[in-house]
């Protein structure tokens, strides 16, 4: 979580007091190789940060 603040930072100034409100709202998932951020006919309700890792996605 720190390094996504830190990234966040180089770009615009966050005070500690954004930055502890930001976390409070973000949750670490992981997700296993080969696993599906959402599958076809669903509507995505949440914007997802990579650590680390790759993505691959398809538009139909």
């Amino acid at each position: 979580m720190e390094q996504l603040i830190q990234h966040l930072k180089s770009y615009y100034p966050l005070s500690d007091e954004a930055s502890e409100a930001l976390i409070s709202c973000l949750e670490e998932k992981c997700f296993a190789k080969n696993d599906y951020l959402i599958k076809a006919g669903r509507v995505c309700r949440y914007f997802y940060f990579m650590q680390h890792g790759a993505l691959r996605g398809f538009i139909i």
